[in-house]
């Protein structure tokens, strides 16, 4: 099985949506890579429970071997406001 195909089930599973998948992103500064993916979890605690559980741990050898990525998350909200 493909990552693709492994996360997109793993998601689902986990209550998250996905929001964003873009392999064409207009990218004005900065080097994120060719593809964005944004995905929503119920919560932040769901979104750092899924990326940590041992389930996504072993699919990250299926994505490994063949990309490189960068991955945040974060919760929903304007932390920097004053």
């Amino acid at each position: 099985m493909s990552y693709a195909a492994a996360a997109e089930a793993y998601l689902q599973k986990c209550g998250a949506k996905m929001f964003i998948r873009d392999a064409h992103t207009d990218i004005r500064e900065g080097d994120p890579g060719h593809l964005t993916v944004l995905i929503e979890f119920p919560s932040l605690e769901a979104a750092k429970a899924a990326y940590e559980a041992p389930e996504y741990q072993e699919m990250i050898h299926l994505r490994s071997p063949n990309s490189e990525a960068c991955l945040s998350i974060l919760e929903e909200g304007d932390k920097l406001a004053h």
